[in-house]
């Protein structure tokens, strides 16, 4: 079984203007968002039918113990690189 496509964020937390790497532009599916703090939560990409791509996030606490809950992001790709553009209304992965 593969193991799913891991994007690292380069902060503790995600919001707008939040970038990171991946290992390759990943596809859409579930993947692993692995913070800076070391923190790792369930998150899965989805892709519109205009392109845009939609990065849904899993609850988890940070490594200072703050409980995040699940949220949903837009964000852009260029090649690994990621940032996210905005939070999108509504709620991300359930745990």
């Amino acid at each position: 079984m593969k193991a799913p496509p891991v994007l690292r964020a380069r902060a503790t937390h995600l919001y707008p203007g939040a970038s990171g790497l991946a290992d390759a532009p990943p596809p859409d599916g579930g993947c692993l968002l692995a913070f800076a703090d070391g923190v790792a939560a369930p998150a899965a990409l989805t892709t519109a039918p205009d392109g845009a791509r939609r990065l849904e996030t899993g609850p988890h606490v940070t490594a200072r113990g703050a409980r995040i809950p699940p949220k949903l992001w837009l964000v852009a790709f260029e090649g690994p690189r990621w940032r996210v553009l905005r939070k999108l209304p509504g709620a991300g992965l359930r745990g």
